[in-house]
């Protein structure tokens, strides 16, 4: 229910039934991250969407494989 109102703005685009697969296919890791520029700061570190384009040393830079994954 979290999940389906959070991406409710998805809901139309062809992909939003994989989408919730994969986000409940696993467990879950949850955070609170507060802080000046904690937006920004957590959107630095975790690197561009797309990984082709993600810097050495973000989440997506080191880990990501695909756009997706």
């Amino acid at each position: 229910d979290v999940l389906s109102e959070h991406y409710c703005n998805l809901r139309m685009k062809p992909f939003y039934n994989s989408l919730v697969h994969y986000m409940t296919s696993g467990p879950l890791v949850v955070m609170v991250w507060e802080g000046h520029n904690v937006v920004q700061t957590s959107r630095t570190m975790v690197g561009h969407t797309n990984p082709a384009q993600a810097q050495a040393g973000t989440v997506r830079g080191d880990f990501s494989i695909h756009v997706s994954r």
